[in-house]
């Protein structure tokens, strides 16, 4: 399966953006990442959203959440990019949070997430194109 993140809207400290499946209509859902650009106070580069791209994408078991999780592969400079559920910028260290978007957090984020987990098979490779 190949899933698309299209980024809409950059603001100071949450970037939001939608996910869906390429080629499939019917499912869909909002994310949120941290700011576009690197925090300049730490200069440490998984502290904003991640690079445009293509990557792999697994799903492997996290020991930090206790759950199977899409886990991006290859993301440069980064490791441990996951997909999980999540409300506000705090709930992610530069992973990509999943839900409904209520303003310019998420709510649903946790049955978003299962949603999304249930249609991706463990044993298979994904992709995800970040625009």
């Amino acid at each position: 399966m190949h899933l698309e993140l299209v980024r809409l809207q950059y603001l100071s400290d949450r970037t939001l953006g939608t996910l869906h499946f390429v080629g499939d209509n019917q499912w869909h859902c909002d994310t949120l990442e941290l700011p576009a650009t690197v925090n300049r106070e730490t200069n440490v580069p998984n502290l904003c959203c991640i690079p445009a791209g293509t990557y792999e994408l697994k799903v492997t078991w996290s020991p930090a959440f206790k759950r199977w999780l899409p886990l991006l592969m290859a993301v440069p400079g980064r490791s441990g990019i996951r997909i999980h559920a999540g409300n506000t910028p705090h709930d992610t260290k530069g992973c990509i949070l999943v839900g409904w978007r209520y303003g310019s957090e998420l709510l649903r984020s946790q049955l978003t997430l299962t949603e999304l987990t249930n249609q991706l098979r463990r044993n298979e490779t994904h992709y995800i194109t970040v625009h």
